[in-house]
């Protein structure tokens, strides 16, 4: 896990090695259009799987991967394997690199190469010269001497393991099979494997479940007794036959083979890795600072925060001005590290490193679910808060969540989940919920930039004292008294944020909101100072001061003038040669306090697993002589094992420590150094005897022991060394955080009009609830045409897109958030020139299930406005500036080898899982609508529609069920629309079935549209055919898989501009950019394929899943036990009020004037703020409104 400066510090006792990760390989580009370069930061990037991956399904582009691991191990195990892939020239040694990578136990063949191979990776590794000179330099880099230094450390490692510590190696893999053993038992069903199984999972899962016994069992996956048995080397990389498996096994070696060799072919080309062993967070701010600096190689971090005092200092020559490596990225893949760090500290690092484009991504991944009652909740706790809110003040957009569409399921895991636990999914406090999350920035205005966002600045310091509050929640009373309370230390919530990591967010506002920000400062430190939520935040009080000084975000008066106040209190410089007579003393100074090993032993002594991962911190006190006590914390703490030495004299401002690593850290005999950095004053009062301890930050009677580990008083010359900046460093720490040309210029005219945003809080809640958006218009024709009256006529056209027509010229506004459409305000201002169209926030995804997108989102293209008289505007001349970006559905390239071949020979066999895995596509809500689609709007039973279309045609493609006939007509309810024989409003689509390839096809040749498809060719092509309600089939939709990108546009969409081109009826619905694209030979036995050929493109449609992030995703099993057919909607249980906590309507938790929401007083299930919300929402309501039994 990332642990930094900026989250508390623990005492690193033990980890747990990740040699092999436990979610599925992805694509990293799959959402990066083909023809851009991709600049790609994998955090915690653990195994090579995901390089591997992308490698072999992208298509041809330019690739540059950084990748970042705090284990040194895993970095050398993945360049062992990449090493080994590049040198196995035809390919023939797949099987062996399977073994050396996965398996604990070799062949004498496998141990031989893999030592051959990490002897010629180590005699490389003496020098960053001799590196970048040997074989692999050009492909494999260094981020900084480091990495290499530590990644050459475990090759001589391997190497001595190898032929001296055989034994050794062979009692610690049986240590970890005895522990896994007591840990899980013999009999647990272990269902990780389905997920990379998908969508066959709940197939195998029966045979995954075997395999991961049979390797725990043995340490391989080899199933022959004979082979086996001939693997008796322990492999240092890890410190009766089934012939079912055995195709498993096969199977997963013939793939592991096809990545290698794609990957091989592609390093020679356009593939760059870069490596760098350390904290990902810290990592991510050192590339911060490069960006806005252009030159600096260093921010002043620690490589990691709870082991070392090595610096991180980027390499010079890759990190130069005009150096080669990216230090932005349009792909940032951050593995699960949500699950360990909580996501502010995460999301603020690298929110700033994420470039503009719309098509840029920011992934992250959980596993984990802590305690929550609903998946809003879970959400909120992974941000640190209000999920709308910081996703708003960090300048991201959650795609998954705000679209309830993802484009793949967990319906197989959270099922295996619900049966294997023995509950229902009614429990997600129980569960864990795989989601992968991708964030992007807010749909951009035409600018192409991120608008800043405008704020009062009292709403702005209640909001950022709730977020206060939300980060630190082990320290208000009632939890803190309940933590007290509970008998073992595994209970404990561990803590997440430290003051540093609050104020790394407020850097980001700094940059991102316009407002008075002295007077929001003034007043968020009045409401951390007057109000008591947090018991032990006074505690913490001169840390959050000096940081906020340091980072340049606020002075409170014993800063601001630092000589001043020695003089006017009385506190030096004195002529003595003490801490008092230090001259110039700076206003804040680092502590380094030298821990002997013998007050280690409370933790170091007892088996690790009884004492868990201990959290620690620096505490100052004044002595029991001192009139007025005090204590103040400090968790931005680091820790390092060496041996320190000094230069200059003490008490001066060239007095500086260093500290030699000692590798051994907690298992050698060096004593352990405690660096941070404390305001001066603190100490003048007495500068002798001040109290200066070690400590654990659990409650004492959680751990068992005092929480005081060493303690002794700043006088102590032996043990206490006072400098000017921490050791091995010569400046303090900065957080840079976005550069300035991420954000449009206050006053930048586009398309003859300024533009910006201003966001309002609940005053009960402190969380943004509406945005404005502002329109100054500065071309003359746009302000006469108001002035003389023209109508103003507002259209939404998505949730966060907006049409204001004034007479016949249309502007657009875009929000940053979805808002809903029912609330919004049009404010015209005719003399003065401005527009302002004002709404309300969609509270979250399950508030309002209408507003939700009914198909993939596409955000609005950017423009140029050619014209250059800023008193004229015309739509002529505003031009989109990059190709439709799909957000919710990823690329995929076409192409037989980069996709698993199915047979169709026998399809009720081998596709059976189409029937499970198609209709996962249906939430438990719209499970529970398909059956009483009177209880839904026309847009939810249209979202319905589309999915069941898509479950009907995949069944129907594959041939699980006729094309012909009224197997699809029966799934139609509700909407305006007619079946397959000929609605006017149905969707038409041609459907062949590739017989060309004999036993097997391809996914990317199963199906393909007409291009010249005009809406009367319903009495000419076989399709299925759906109502959706008026409107909702012509919804937006891309076909854009089958057509290569030539000089990186798409012809049709430079005119068009969207998808489809037309809903008329005799006009074409699908663009020209694609037809005639097929591979050769493509239906060559087709009758008349030559005629139309040129008329269709190939298409690859994928089915839209909803977000476990957005609502449950599979029926609740009893549900499925009680209502089989199709009965009405069965009654929801009280509170849950489809996950809605608030106002129905708007989402308000309070009415206006501040009392409790009322219920309805019918049926007692959902709430209001006020009448005029009931009553707006009395048309959806009405429908599923029952009395109360």
């Amino acid at each position: 896990p990332t642990i930094t400066m900026l989250a508390p510090t623990y005492a690193n006792l033990w980890f747990h090695f990740y040699p092999i990760g436990n979610t599925p390989a992805v694509s990293l580009t799959q959402g990066l259009p083909p023809e851009k370069k991709a600049d790609i930061l994998l955090l915690a990037c653990g195994d090579p799987r995901n390089i591997l991956f992308t490698a072999h399904c992208d298509g041809p582009r330019p690739m540059d991967i950084t990748c970042c691991d705090v284990e040194s191990t895993i970095i050398a195990r993945n360049i062992t394997l990449f090493a080994l892939i590049l040198d196995d020239a035809d390919g023939q040694k797949s099987g062996d690199n399977w073994n050396i990578f996965y398996h604990l136990f070799l062949d004498q063949a496998c141990n031989d190469r893999l030592l051959d191979q990490v002897k010629k990776l180590h005699a490389l590794a003496t020098s960053l010269k001799t590196w970048r000179a040997g074989e692999y330099g050009k492909l494999i880099r260094f981020c900084d001497k480091e990495t290499l230094a530590r990644v050459a450390r475990a090759w001589a490692f391997y190497i001595s393991a190898a032929a001296d510590k055989q034994l050794w190696m062979k009692q610690t893999f049986q240590n970890a099979v005895n522990a896994r053993k007591r840990q899980v038992g013999e009999a647990q069903f272990t269902y990780t494997g389905l997920r990379s199984a998908t969508p066959t999972g709940m197939l195998a899962g029966l045979d995954l479940n075997n395999l991961h016994q049979h390797f725990w069992k043995h340490g391989s996956l080899h199933l022959d007794v004979k082979i086996r048995s001939q693997a008796t080397f322990a492999n240092p990389l890890f410190a009766s036959p089934d012939p079912a498996l055995q195709d498993i096994v096969t199977t997963a070696q013939a793939e592991f083979s096809d990545w290698s060799n794609t990957f091989r072919r592609r390093a020679q080309h356009d593939l760059t890795l870069r490596f760098f062993c350390g904290d990902a967070v810290l990592f991510c701010h050192t590339l911060q600072h490069r960006r806005v600096t252009g030159s600096a190689t260093t921010a002043f971090y620690y490589r990691s925060r709870h082991d070392t005092m090595e610096p991180l200092v980027l390499v010079e020559d890759d990190y130069k001005i005009d150096g080669t490596a990216p230090v932005s990225f349009n792909v940032i893949d951050t593995s699960n590290l949500l699950d360990h760090s909580r996501g502010l500290n995460l999301l603020v690092a690298t929110s700033p490193l994420l470039d503009g484009d719309a098509s840029s991504s920011l992934y992250t991944e959980t596993i984990v679910r802590r305690e929550a009652k609903s998946d809003q909740e879970h959400l909120d706790n992974l941000v640190g808060g209000h999920l709308a809110t910081t996703s708003l003040l960090l300048g991201l957009f959650p795609i998954e969540y705000w679209t309830n569409t993802a484009s793949s399921s967990v319906g197989d895991e959270q099922l295996a989940d619900a049966i294997g636990d023995g509950h229902s999914t009614t429990e997600p406090e129980k569960t864990n919920i795989h989601s992968r999350i991708t964030w992007k920035r807010p749909p951009l205005g035409p600018g192409a930039r991120l608008d800043p966002l405008h704020m009062d600045e009292g709403e702005l310091a209640a909001l950022l004292y709730q977020v206060y509050v939300d980060m630190f929640p082990l320290e208000r009373l009632e939890t803190f008294v309940a933590n007290l309370t509970l008998g073992s230390h595994q209970d404990i919530p561990l803590p997440s944020y430290s003051r540093l990591g609050f104020l790394a967010l407020v850097s980001l506002v700094k940059r991102r909101v316009v407002t008075g920000w002295d007077s929001a400062m003034d007043r968020l430190l009045s409401h951390i100072e007057s109000k008591s939520d947090l018991v032990l935040g006074h505690h913490y009080l001169q840390e959050l001061y000096l940081y906020m000084h340091l980072l340049g975000l606020h002075s409170v008066d014993t800063f601001k003038n630092f000589p001043g106040f020695r003089a006017m209190t009385g506190s030096g410089p004195t002529s003595g040669s003490g801490l008092a007579g230090w001259q110039d003393m700076p206003s804040s100074i680092c502590i380094t306090l030298k821990v002997p090993r013998s007050a280690l032993e409370p933790m170091t002594k007892p088996p690790f697993h009884h004492i868990g991962t201990p959290f620690v911190q620096a505490v100052m006190r004044s002595s029991p002589r001192h009139p007025l006590p005090w204590e103040n914390y400090y968790a931005a703490v680091q820790l390092g094992f060496g041996k320190l030495s000094t230069n200059g004299s003490r008490f001066t401002n060239s007095f500086a420590v260093t500290i030699k690593e000692d590798l051994q850290g907690w298992h050698g005999d060096s004593p352990l150094h405690v660096s941070f950095r404390v305001p001066s004053w603190t100490l003048l009062h007495e500068p002798q005897t001040t109290r200066v301890s070690f400590a654990i930050q659990h409650p004492p009677t959680v751990l068992e022991m005092d929480s005081c580990l060493f303690n002794t008083t700043i006088g102590d010359l032996n043990n206490v060394y006072i400098t000017r900046e921490l050791p091995n460093l010569t400046d303090t720490i900065v957080i840079p955080g976005f550069t300035t040309d991420t954000f449009t210029p206050q006053g930048q005219i586009n398309s003859g009009m300024t533009t910006s945003t201003t966001a309002h809080t609940n005053p009960q809640t402190a969380r943004i609830t509406s945005l404005t958006v502002r329109t100054n218009l500065i071309a003359r024709d746009l302000r006469t045409s108001l002035t003389n009256g023209a109508t103003v006529q507002t259209t939404p056209l998505s949730p966060y897109v907006f049409k204001v027509t004034i007479g016949k010229a249309p502007l657009t506004f875009t929000f940053p958030l979805p808002v809903l459409a029912n609330t919004i305000q049009t404010r015209i201002a005719r003399k003065t020139g401005y527009i302002e169209l004002a709404a309300t926030i969609i509270p979250n995804a399950a508030a309002a299930p209408s507003a939700t997108f009914t198909a993939p989102l596409f955000p609005p293209p950017t423009t140029t406005n050619t014209n250059t008289n800023p008193n004229t505007t015309n739509p002529t001349t505003t031009t989109p500036t990059n190709n439709p970006i799909c957000w919710t559905t990823p690329y995929t390239t076409l192409s037989p080898s980069s996709h698993p071949r199915i047979s169709t020979t026998n399809p009720s066999t081998t596709l059976s899982f189409l029937h499970m895995h198609s209709i996962q596509m249906l939430s438990a809500r719209e499970f529970r609508l398909r059956r009483n689609p009177s209880a839904a709007p026309p847009a939810e039973l249209a979202r319905v529609a589309l999915k069941e279309s898509l479950h009907a045609l995949l069944l129907q493609s594959s041939g699980l069920e006729s094309l012909r006939g009224d197997a699809g007509q029966t799934r139609g309810r509700g909407g305006g629309g007619g079946g397959g024989g000929g609605g006017r409003r149905g969707e038409r689509v041609f459907v062949l079935r590739d017989k060309t390839a004999a036993a097997t096809a391809t996914a990317g040749d199963v199906l393909v549209f007409v291009g010249d498809m005009r809406l009367d060719l319903a009495r000419r092509a076989d399709g299925y055919g759906r109502g959706g309600g008026d409107g909702g089939w012509g919804g937006d939709a891309v076909v854009e898989g089958g057509a290569p990108r030539v000089g990186g546009a798409l012809s049709w969409w430079d005119g068009v501009w969207r998808a489809p081109v037309s809903v008329e009826m005799g006009e074409e619905v699908v663009c020209g950019c694609g037809k005639g694209v097929f591979p050769e030979g493509w239906g060559a036995d087709l009758p008349m394929w030559g005629m139309f050929e040129k008329h269709c493109v190939r298409a690859a449609i994928s089915p839209l899943f909803p977000s476990a992030l957005a609502e449950d995703v599979i029926p609740r099993i009893q549900d499925i036990a009680s209502a089989p057919g199709d009965e009405h909607l069965e009654e929801e249980e009280e509170g849950r009020n489809n996950g809605v906590s608030g106002c129905r309507n708007c989402g308000e938790e309070k009415s206006k004037n501040g009392e409790d929401l009322k219920s309805c007083a019918k049926c007692l299930k959902v709430k209001y703020c006020g009448r005029a919300c009931q009553r707006a929402d009395w048309k959806r309501h009405k429908k599923e409104c029952t009395p109360k039994k």
